[in-house]
C-alpha cells in the first residue's frame, strides 16, 4: 500500500493498493471575464474504489502575463525508507494521453533523477507508457 506523504489542499490521503487503476486529468481553464484568472483544474481518482479529489491551482503571473506550463513530470516521491515501497519494485503508467493547445501530442520523454534514493529510475517504454522502478531492499 502507498499513501500520499502530504495532504493535497487539506484532503485526506487515500491508500493505493497493488493493481489500483488511477486516473489523473489536468484541464486549463481560460478566463471568460476579465475578473477571472487562469487556473488548472486537477482531478485524481482511484477507479478501483471510487476515491477522488478535485483541486484548482491558480496559474502564476509574471509581470501581468500568465506563465506557460508545458513540461510533464512523472516522479518518484522519496518520503519513506526503501523497505516501505512495494516489493515488486515497479509501477507502470500506461495509456498516457497528452493534449497541448487542443491537439493530441506524443511527448518526447526524457529521464533523470535528482537524488539517488532507493535506486529509483524512470524508464520510457513508449510515448504512452512510463515505468518507475526502485529497489525496496536498498539502504537509501
Amino acid at each position: 500500500m502507498l499513501q500520499s506523504a502530504s495532504n493535497l489542499n487539506g484532503t485526506t490521503p487515500s491508500p493505493v493498493f497493488l493493481f489500483s487503476f488511477l486516473c489523473f486529468v489536468v484541464v486549463l481553464t481560460q478566463p471568460r471575464l476579465l475578473l477571472c484568472s487562469q487556473a488548472y483544474h486537477v482531478y485524481h481518482s482511484d477507479e478501483t474504489d471510487g476515491w477522488s479529489v478535485n483541486t484548482t491551482i491558480p496559474i502564476q503571473q509574471d509581470r501581468g502575463e500568465y506563465k506557460t506550463y508545458n513540461i510533464i513530470y512523472v516522479v518518484f516521491e522519496k518520503a519513506w525508507s526503501c523497505a516501505q515501497y512495494p516489493p515488486d519494485n515497479a509501477v507502470t503508467f500506461y495509456d498516457i494521453k497528452v493534449q497541448y493547445d487542443g491537439q493530441t501530442v506524443a511527448p518526447q520523454w526524457t529521464t533523470s533523477y535528482v537524488d539517488d534514493v532507493c535506486n529509483n529510475r524512470a524508464h520510457v517504454v513508449n510515448s504512452t507508457t512510463i515505468q518507475i522502478t526502485w529497489d525496496s531492499e536498498a539502504e537509501k
